[in-house]
């Protein structure tokens, strides 16, 4: 958000409360624009086995409910995607390689993708898909990878994973914002990218950067069991990124793993603080109320999976743009913007 208010965009996000993305009475009534980012959606793979039918309810009818407000208002729509690619037949793979969905996760964002290229070649809107790789950063659920490795770090227990093998192509938050904003300046047609790193990272090469990067020395305990339908290597061939959109990525793993590193020992930091000084029964009342209150502002205003929102900010912006959650539940909304003074609290 941040992001595309530097760009002079005005942005107002909307919130769970503020309704299901999958009706149209949540789209109702909002003002025009020009920008329509769409990232609401449910995405952790494990729980898309475990409810496919609302997956696909939420991801596609979702995103058919952006297109349909973005039709109205003949505004850009940038879909965010997923990896599509199953395993692949060549490496690095290119947005035109086969898509071979393999989870109910990835087959929504298939079936999400084929309304976005109908909407734009029979309705003639202006589209703009991303399928980001593996991303990482700050704010991630605890389930993913690199979240459990920092997790057994930062408790300095055993770090215990299954299969050390497998690969892929890691990109940090971070770059993706700034890939997402690029899409606003060079919108046109129905276009397609992959935003990777153009590298990949076995789990071991992982575990090794994040204990360079800590300091640490754990030991690390590996069952050597692959998943079922494992997939050995990933990595996105980004060449049509960085020719139509002028956009690399900006961070090397190492450099984003060290600073997730950093942001989780300056948070211990300030915890620790915040418990000495909990201490004194005088400052008790004060510190508690201003940790609360950050914690409930934070509460409201980022997404699942995304550090870039502030707890507050006022802007003024000559243009418009719409932007959604990064990760959403259930029913989660998407998000719009007007052209007016804003202050989001």
């Amino acid at each position: 958000m941040p992001a595309l208010a530097l760009a002079g965009h005005d942005v107002i996000a909307l919130r769970n409360s503020d309704g299901d993305v999958t009706e149209a009475a949540t789209w109702a009534g909002k003002p025009g624009v020009d920008h329509v980012f769409h990232l609401a959606a449910r995405s952790y793979v494990p729980e898309s086995w475990r409810d496919p039918a609302g997956f696909l309810h939420t991801n596609v009818s979702g995103t058919a409910r952006g297109l349909e407000y973005s039709r109205a208002n003949g505004a850009h729509f940038v879909f965010v995607s997923g990896y599509l690619y199953g395993k692949p037949t060549r490496l690095p793979i290119h947005e035109d390689d086969p898509q071979e969905p393999n989870n109910p996760y990835a087959l929504s964002k298939f079936l999400a993708e084929r309304i976005c290229a109908f909407y734009a070649t029979s309705m003639d809107l202006s589209v703009s898909v991303v399928r980001p790789f593996n991303i990482y950063g700050s704010g991630q659920r605890p389930e993913f990878l690199i979240p459990k490795i920092l997790d057994h770090v930062g408790k300095g227990t055993d770090i215990r994973l299954n299969d050390l093998a497998p690969r892929r192509d890691y990109v940090y938050l971070d770059d993706l914002v700034a890939a997402l904003v690029r899409t606003i300046e060079h919108p046109g047609g129905y276009r397609v990218f992959n935003i990777g790193s153009g590298v990949s990272h076995s789990v071991q090469d992982i575990i090794d950067v994040i204990q360079v990067a800590a300091g640490t020395f754990l030991p690390v305990v590996s069952s050597g069991e692959p998943r079922p339908n494992e997939i050995p290597d990933v990595r996105a061939d980004i060449m049509r990124a960085r020719t139509m959109l002028g956009w690399e990525p900006r961070y090397s793993f190492a450099e984003g793993i060290s600073r997730l590193v950093r942001a989780a020992g300056n948070e211990k930091r300030q915890c620790a603080l915040r418990s000495t000084s909990l201490s004194s029964p005088r400052a008790a009342s004060v510190s508690a109320m201003t940790y609360l209150g950050r914690r409930r502002v934070s509460r409201r205003m980022r997404p699942t999976y995304s550090p870039m929102i502030p707890s507050t900010r006022s802007c003024t912006a000559p243009r418009m743009a719409i932007a959604a959650m990064i990760e959403a539940q259930p029913g989660a909304p998407a998000v719009c913007c007007t052209n007016r003074k804003l202050t989001i609290e």
